[in-house]
């Protein structure tokens, strides 16, 4: 099964919010959600007692619904971290999903880990529009900047919407969604 299939039980539409572990996933969907959010719980096979074990075990996945969306409620759904590296080869998105990858913009290797993310996701996203979320951009520091993203999505996922966004701040994350529906799919390299 590929993990993002994990959540085509959803009712269309959905967004799915994948990313680094702890930038803010979980975060932005319970700062969005009108509804409880509720755990989506998968199995991983890891060490025991490490974070990503730990992470899996606890709030690995989460589930929420945003009713502010053009059209009606959007489901939105995250995506554990980890969970990146146990789908190889995985296929696919059930459409009309949307990807969000969720981004850390405050360290100096914040492309090469963007880099990383986008060379994984990209064969998944033949029938789902991804938009980029760069968060901490506000943090001093030596960092790329929002445009620095711009080359290096472009070159995975051609036309890709890429905007800064605070995960905890509700008005950020809407507009996080709104460009997530507004995405079109990824343009042909």
């Amino acid at each position: 099964m590929a993990l993002l299939d994990l959540f085509a039980r959803s009712a269309p539409p959905q967004v799915v919010f994948v990313g680094p572990y702890g930038v803010g996933k979980s975060t932005a969907i319970r700062s969005v959600s009108d509804v409880d959010v509720v755990p989506d719980p998968v199995t991983v096979p890891e060490a025991p007692g490490t974070r990503a074990a730990l992470r899996a075990a606890g709030r690995g996945c989460e589930r929420g619904e945003w009713r502010g969306g053009p059209g009606g409620p959007l489901t939105v759904v995250s995506v554990a971290g980890q969970l990146r590296f146990r789908a190889a080869g995985a296929t696919g998105l059930v459409p009309p999903t949307r990807t969000v990858l969720w981004l850390y913009g405050h360290t100096p290797d914040a492309l090469d880990e963007a880099e990383e993310w986008l060379r994984y996701l990209a064969p998944e996203l033949r029938d789902s529009p991804l938009t980029v979320a760069v968060t901490r951009l506000e943090v001093p520091g030596d960092r790329p900047a929002l445009a620095d993203y711009r080359p290096l999505v472009d070159r995975w996922v051609r036309g890709a919407p890429v905007v800064s966004a605070d995960p905890r701040d509700r008005e950020s994350v809407e507009e996080v969604l709104l460009a997530a529906v507004r995405a079109k799919l990824p343009a042909s390299a």
